[in-house]
């Protein structure tokens, strides 16, 4: 007795000859198991099949056989018979459904066709059937990252910190650097470099944010790529950064602080693409790997939700990666021709694309002005350490001198009638401020040189500088009055009036800017607020 191992024994069946719908010898090759344990059954009509003696006389894993054969009973074309002879095994026969599925041609190819989708849909999905390049666009842009990555690595190491970069991305030392490979931070959004909500995404901050970035990259693209393909993965990558480092810079942009860099909101955008492809195509799948990879998926969803709770990740940018792509996703599945012939299908999957295209470009426009205010902030630190280096302590000495010399000594002795003051004390008031005025005017000189970035600072010391000008120009009046004593006119005491009340106004309008600012001081009116401090 000869064994076929494609289909079982190779003597005719009980049955007689092979119906017409049976595959040729030819195609039997390529059948997939359901169909040979199928044929085998149908063969043995109106007799019974005995999976035991099939697997032992076949070369068949039991197990498999039994599997298999649970599947066509699910199916409810085949069922168990009861054999007196045999009360101890397992017999299987042909159901009702199974002899009417044999007996309709049409429906015995559909349901052969059927059975080989799903197998190689499975194969494919597994990579047990690879196909050359299939993969070849996430190994592209796996390439990409590692080669920034390692661009960052050698800018940092001729910086002389490399342990940093590798270890530490939280150090601000490090900023320069990720800006120069392409991070994206408030101050640079601000700035009309839009293009940094693309092109961070392929940067990351150290080792441990590559390596697990680069396992998922790795995972979920292969899926998208065997099953969409790999054109599908750069479009999903794309947009999917888009709309990730969009949404979150848009409604979190605090997170801009420290920089935005990684491609997780890529790799959510895939896993959205993946996971809408396995929800519209699970059926084509063997029932147990469906299952099994349902269960991942779940636990990945688990998984990536509890890391965007984390602090310092950008839970919304992972949001708005996988809304990215699962619009792209969409799209591309209402647009695939798998047999469905809905005339509104082209329409929705247009729109999908239009949608996900149309928003990453909204995302980009807000994102830019919803980065000014952080910018704003970011940049007002920056340029209250630059001033508290030297130029606030001059402009605290000159205050404290001011009140000194000014305040309380030579602005009560020129309010007295001049021909009522005392000459001696007149005469050390002009000496005091004589010292005083060239001191004063050097710290006037050094806030007119200062560049700053932020709006509000800038407005600070242009504030600053007006009012140290209206009191040198006080001091010089005062510096000249007591000087020339009796001689001093009359007619130009309204000049000293109008000195004074410009010291006034200009202490007014410091005092405002301070407020404006937040900054740390109890008492701006007398200009000893520190600028290091902002809200």
């Amino acid at each position: 007795m000869r064994i076929d191992y494609n289909g079982g024994l190779g003597e005719p069946s009980p049955s007689g000859p092979v119906p017409p719908s049976a595959p040729s010898s030819e195609n039997r090759r390529s059948r997939t198991f359901a169909e040979v344990l199928l044929d085998r059954v149908q063969g043995m009509y109106p007799g019974n099949f005995h999976p035991r003696s099939f697997a032992m006389l076949s070369g068949n894993d039991i197990d498999l056989v039994m599997k298999t054969l649970d599947l066509l009973h699910k199916e409810g074309l085949v069922h168990r018979v009861q054999d007196p002879s045999l009360p101890d095994e397992l017999v299987v026969g042909l159901t009702e459904k199974g002899r009417d599925l044999y007996a309709d041609p049409v429906a015995l190819n559909r349901w052969r066709e059927a059975r080989a989708v799903t197998r190689d849909t499975t194969r494919r999905m597994l990579g047990l059937d690879p196909q050359p390049g299939t993969v070849w666009s996430t190994h592209f842009l796996w390439v990409l990252i590692l080669a920034n990555f390692a661009w960052g690595a050698l800018l940092a190491w001729q910086s002389g910190i490399l342990g940093e970069y590798l270890q530490s991305p939280g150090l601000e030392t490090l900023n320069q650097v990720h800006q120069r490979i392409g991070a994206a931070d408030a101050v640079s959004l601000a700035r009309g470099e839009w293009w940094r909500l693309l092109t961070c995404v392929f940067v990351h901050f150290g080792m441990l944010h590559l390596v697990c970035n680069s396992l998922g990259l790795l995972g979920v693209g292969a899926l998208v790529s065997r099953m969409m393909g790999p054109a599908v993965v750069l479009l999903v990558f794309v947009i999917a950064g888009i709309w990730g480092t969009g949404f979150g810079v848009t409604f979190q942009a605090e997170s801009t602080r420290d920089g935005i860099a990684g491609a997780s909101g890529s790799i959510c955008g895939l896993m959205a693409a993946f996971l809408l492809w396995f929800l519209t195509h699970r059926h084509q799948l063997e029932p147990k790997v469906a299952k099994r990879f349902g269960t991942l998926l779940m636990m990945d969803l688990i998984l990536i939700t509890g890391i965007s709770l984390m602090p310092g990740v950008s839970g919304l940018g992972h949001l708005g990666g996988a809304v990215g792509g699962a619009l792209v996703a969409t799209g591309l599945l209402f647009l695939a021709d798998d047999g469905a012939k809905a005339s509104w299908r082209p329409l929705a999957g247009s729109l999908c694309l239009m949608v996900a295209g149309a928003g990453g470009a909204a995302l980009v426009s807000t994102a830019t002005r919803a980065a000014i205010p952080q910018a704003e902030t970011t940049l007002q630190k920056a340029d209250a350490q630059l001033l508290n280096k030297s130029l606030y302590p001059e402009l605290a000495v000159a205050r404290v001198e001011y009140r000194q010399f000014v305040l309380n000594f030579a602005e009560p002795l020129q309010l007295r009638d001049k021909f009522r003051r005392n000459r001696e004390m007149a005469t050390q008031a002009v000496d005091q401020l004589e010292a005083f005025i060239p001191r004063q005017k050097k710290v006037l000189e050094d806030w007119k040189g200062v560049r700053l970035q932020s709006q509000g600072m800038t407005l600070l010391a242009e504030r600053a500088v007006e009012l140290l000008d209206a009191r040198d120009k006080y001091c010089t009046l005062l510096e000249e009055t007591l000087r020339m004593g009796r001689e001093w006119p009359m007619e130009r005491d309204s000049e000293v009036t109008a000195a004074r009340k410009a010291c006034r106004l200009a202490q007014v309008a410091y005092q405002k800017q301070g407020k404006v600012l937040g900054l740390a001081s109890e008492d701006l009116s007398e200009m000893d607020a520190p600028v290091e401090e902002i809200n």
